[in-house]
């Protein structure tokens, strides 16, 4: 049965734990530092604060955004099968969802 609060903590998990800088690099993107942020090569405007694993693309919009909407944004995926395809990465590093979750700390 599903169930939404479950699926609203899995994409709580995938937003603190898969690293946007590594999904960026697995997904071609040349990463450059700048100071404590980083970028990319191919997108300037983009900054990624691996501290809070968030991106901000200026070009586009000053708000922070989650690894969900990078993979929506460059892999031109809907939320559904970005949030899908993640779930899907984050179970091969981490295993299954379990009930030890506790969120991180807001920054």
């Amino acid at each position: 049965m599903f169930d939404p609060y479950q699926s609203q903590r899995e994409r709580e998990w995938m937003k603190r734990d898969i690293p946007i800088t590594e999904y960026a690099a697995s997904l071609g993107f040349t990463l450059i530092q700048k100071g404590r942020f980083v970028s990319t090569k191919e997108h300037d405007s983009i900054m990624i604060d691996p501290v809070t694993n968030t991106y901000r693309q200026f070009s586009v919009s000053p708000y922070k955004k989650s690894i969900i909407d990078f993979s929506m944004e460059f892999e031109n995926k809907s939320q559904a099968t970005a949030t899908r395809d993640l779930m899907e990465l984050w179970k091969q590093h981490h295993g299954t969802f379990d009930e030890t979750f506790r969120p991180s700390p807001s920054l």
